[in-house]
């Protein structure tokens, strides 16, 4: 009987310390999940905002309508923006001539059936309308940024002290990061707008979708063991 009380001891004791460990990361993920949703709402809650996505929306499904054209799109950008274009230009190929020749290859690895030239052209002239959208967009996305400054800095110091604080939770609430460092004492790089500090700005809606994601595991694995 004795054995038995300390196993069942045992067991209440790690189901305690399971259920504590639980709560104490649920805890610390809404927290940094509310920090984020403050900043992101800067941008994704402004009707100005709101509307480029729509118009984005729209002429995406007008014009590129086929499922694997987002990773199209990004390898697109990939290779314009590397060295690849400037090596076409030494060729001998203008601008036009030479993304013609790149998406005239990636259409093929994707097998989107586009083989006229005049077709080509046609898509090229668009995609490069929908890259002209996107980039306004993000321009006035950073223009809310600016406006905004402080509350950003602000809290992503706070998310940055918990990711401090609980270092041990780094593959849930990702690795400290000195915000002085990336955004300026104060914000200063946001202000005199450097791109480091949008880019890392914007990498927050990917922490949230991971944090989500944890949240949702942790819930799922605290209610199993709570049967």
């Amino acid at each position: 009987m004795f054995g038995f009380n300390e196993a069942k001891k045992s067991v209440n004791n790690w189901t305690k310390n399971i259920k504590e460990k639980y709560e104490k990361e649920l805890t610390i993920i809404d927290k940094i999940i509310e920090l984020i949703n403050q900043i992101l709402n800067i941008w994704k809650s402004d009707l100005g905002y709101r509307k480029y996505n729509q118009k984005i929306l729209m002429f995406k499904y007008q014009y590129f309508n086929f499922p694997s054209f987002d990773l199209f799109y990004k390898n697109y950008l990939e290779i314009i923006r590397s060295e690849t274009l400037v090596k076409l230009n030494k060729k001998g190929y203008n601008d036009f001539s030479a993304k013609l020749g790149i998406i005239k290859f990636l259409l093929k690895q994707y097998n989107y059936p586009i083989t006229e030239i005049k077709d080509l052209k046609e898509f090229l002239n668009c995609l490069q309308k929908y890259q002209f959208l996107i980039e306004q967009r993000e321009k006035y996305k950073n223009s809310l940024i600016l406006e905004n400054y402080s509350l950003i800095y602000y809290n992503c110091l706070s998310i940055s002290s918990y990711q401090k604080k609980y270092s041990e939770l780094y593959k849930i609430i990702g690795r400290y990061e000195d915000i002085d460092i990336i955004l300026g004492p104060y914000g200063e790089k946001i202000k005199s707008e450097d791109p480091i500090s949008f880019t890392f700005i914007s990498s927050l809606e990917t922490l949230l979708i991971n944090l989500e994601n944890e949240k949702a595991i942790i819930e799922l694995s605290y209610h199993s063991k709570n049967r």
